[in-house]
């Protein structure tokens, strides 16, 4: 790789730079400080703004390319050396990565960041799978689970951004109730998901 650097252009010479604003190109770095990784493309909604998924025809069983886990684990060791923060998805769900906790432990061995989105349904029917009366199990306030999971929650943009107005850092926010799991990442700099 280094040698490859090595013979491309100065293009601080080019014929589209001004020299009057003494230009340089930033370096490039070896490895990425950011990767994002589709693991799998694959997902359990159909979101009409998503170009992949929204369209209402396409067979989402009929993906292919989904990385099995000596794959992934392979790929995180040639990035171990920068430990970038990795997006463990691009266009589906990261929960439905085969075998998604072993990936996000072998990102957790080679101390790297990770961020992603997710819409929490596999993560709640796991968590209703383990629950005595699954979704209808009550969960204090007279609603069950099940109830719970589909009533509207706050929207957190507005806290996360009242929490940094007041220079409060943000480690990282655990939304895990509520309507369609808003996502917070965009609004947190740099976004990591802790499990």
């Amino acid at each position: 790789m280094t040698e490859n650097r090595k013979n491309q252009p100065d293009w601080s010479k080019a014929h589209w730079v001004d020299p009057a604003l003494g230009w340089t190109p930033l370096p490039v770095p070896e490895l990425p400080g950011r990767v994002l990784m589709d693991f799998a493309t694959r997902c359990n909604l159909r979101c009409p703004m998503c170009p992949v998924w929204g369209a209402e025809e396409g067979d989402i069983q009929g993906v292919k390319g989904i990385m099995d886990l000596d794959g992934a684990i392979g790929v995180l060791d040639q990035l171990a050396p920068a430990r970038p923060m990795v997006q463990p998805n691009m266009y589906g769900e990261p929960l439905l990565i085969p075998q998604w906790e072993k990936v996000l432990q072998a990102l957790k061995d080679r101390d790297m960041e990770v961020t992603f989105n997710t819409n929490g349904l596999t993560l709640c029917r796991r968590i209703a799978e383990n629950l005595p009366e699954g979704y209808r199990t009550p969960v204090g306030d007279g609603r069950c689970f099940g109830e719970a999971l589909l009533a509207p929650s706050l929207i957190y943009v507005a806290f996360v951004r009242e929490c940094q107005r007041r220079g409060l850092k943000l480690n990282y926010l655990a939304h895990v109730t509520g309507h369609g799991w808003r996502p917070t990442s965009a609004v947190i700099q740099p976004a990591v998901l802790a499990m």
